[in-house]
């Protein structure tokens, strides 16, 4: 399956994402805490695909993404957040992020979501 590197300041929810991907298969390379270590780890552990929450100490996730984004324009970046403002979602749209899961996490929803990344599809509306 995917190697996936979380990046996400809530130690509970690092536990959520790790606890239903790794049960879906799929090996968590690094935990990240802010979108400063997380573009540092990307860049050193190359993960497959990135879980990403927007709302971050230091380094905000769509900077983090962006970055991500300009020295790897296939980087599969998935966006998890709890407060999602209409803004931030145009600015995810614009580099190429149509993934997103919102908080509270559905074990669903989440697993659908990585397989369409992983698979270069379109998740269904509405799961």
């Amino acid at each position: 399956m995917a190697k996936i590197l979380i990046v996400e300041d809530s130690k509970t929810t690092r536990m959520v994402l790790r606890s239903i991907l790794e049960t879906e298969g799929h090996e968590i390379v690094g935990e990240a805490t802010n979108g400063l270590e997380g573009f540092d780890m990307y860049m050193s552990l190359k993960p497959d695909m990135v879980t990403m929450d927007l709302n971050m100490p230091l380094v905000d996730g769509i900077a983090c993404a962006e970055r991500i984004k300009k020295k790897d324009p296939g980087a599969k970046i998935l966006l998890i957040s709890a407060n999602v403002q209409a803004q931030l979602m145009v600015d995810a749209a614009a580099l190429g992020l149509n993934y997103h899961v919102p908080k509270p996490i559905s074990e669903k929803m989440l697993k659908n979501t990585v397989k369409c990344i992983l698979e270069g599809e379109k998740p269904e509306e509405n799961e």
